[in-house]
């Protein structure tokens, strides 16, 4: 009788264990246009695709030009055109990594998210960040498919302190991107998410790209947040990133031209 007693404790923490798992790591699937299948996942309570978008035609039916080389692309970025493509410009990528748009694609009014769905917000991003605290690269990488530089000790402790663990399914890989000129770099090294926002607030760049330990934005901070939209047409727009020797979940700005994943939010 005391031994099963003495065991209660055990199993109310199994209980309360498994509950965290259900509300935080619930697991889904969704399909876009083309009938792509997408393993989802719930953190917090945000509901995240938990692999790259892979699409090729908008919301609408219309086709995203799928891009074949460094010239088609660059000339893409003049004329502000939306566009997509593999990595390299090689289809053996798109099953691992998905496709890389330029902003012109992410922000289209003809929808480039699955129904339901859209393109993160960075006050979103900010929110799952807030989320996971401390160290959010680390439980947002995937365990696999990042780079390990073994050139010497620091980077090698670098690797192994902040190798991923994807602890909430989110599944996070190192795509890499293509610049204006077509240019590709940095698969398995670093992987750029765009958002819907041209530019990144200065709370939020010192926040959490500077000291991420510091993530719960102020009301100041939020009213800034807001007030940032801009007067003109910005020739870059916000994407968030993760490094392969990194702990941070970071954010910046960048050319709408460059080509980086999307993962999407449920509405």
């Amino acid at each position: 009788m005391f031994k099963h007693r003495a065991n209660l404790p055990c199993f109310w923490a199994l209980i309360i264990g498994i509950l965290l798992s259900i509300t935080c790591y619930a697991q889904g699937e969704l399909k876009d246009i083309d009938g792509n299948s997408y393993k989802t996942v719930k953190i917090g309570r945000q509901n995240w695709q938990a692999q790259n978008l892979n699409v090729q035609r908008f919301k609408n039916g219309d086709s995203i030009k799928l891009v074949k080389s460094a010239a088609e692309w660059a000339e893409s970025a003049i004329n502000k055109e939306p566009a997509c493509c593999y990595y390299a410009f090689l289809s053996k990528y798109g099953k691992r990594y998905g496709k890389l748009y330029n902003w012109y694609a992410v922000n289209d009014k003809r929808g480039l998210a699955p129904k339901s769905w859209h393109i993160p917000t960075l006050k979103e991003i900010g929110q799952l960040s807030n989320f996971l605290g401390n160290e959010a690269g680390i439980k947002l990488k995937s365990k696999k498919n990042w780079y390990f530089d073994k050139s010497n000790t620091t980077m090698k402790y670098l690797c192994i302190e902040n190798q991923g663990k994807d602890l909430f399914g989110f599944n996070a890989k190192a795509g890499g991107y293509v610049d204006s000129t077509g240019n590709f770099q940095l698969l398995k090294n670093m992987g750029y998410w765009w958002t819907i926002d041209e530019t990144v607030p200065d709370s939020l760049k010192l926040s959490l790209n500077f000291s991420p330990d510091k993530t719960q934005t102020s009301e100041k901070e939020d009213t800034n947040y807001k007030n940032s939209a801009l007067t003109k047409e910005s020739k870059e727009a916000a994407f968030f990133w993760l490094e392969y020797f990194s702990k941070f979940l970071d954010f910046w700005e960048d050319d709408k031209s460059c080509g980086f994943s999307v993962r999407c939010i449920k509405n």
